[in-house]
């Protein structure tokens, strides 16, 4: 999980931010498992709340960006 991402020096600081915030390497067990141990609730939402970010972070660090559609104004009748 993530292992793509680590290209990106800013998805490398992300996970070792996490590993200050949560008090353990999240990024290892990503990487490494146990897998029983990252299915775990405590474990496994920090995970994919830090990989979403980690594939956003990727994502803009290559110059992309988002195009979200125009907001269509509602009628009030």
């Amino acid at each position: 999980m993530c292992k793509i991402l680590l290209k990106e020096p800013t998805v490398v600081q992300l996970f070792e931010k996490s590993c200050e915030i949560l008090g353990y390497d999240l990024l290892r067990l990503c990487l490494e498992g146990p897998v029983e141990e990252l299915n775990m609730t405590q474990n496994c939402q920090p995970a994919v709340v830090v990989g979403s970010l980690a594939a956003l972070q990727s994502y803009y660090a290559k110059d992309n960006k988002v195009n979200f559609p125009a907001k269509k104004e509602k009628k009030i009748i």
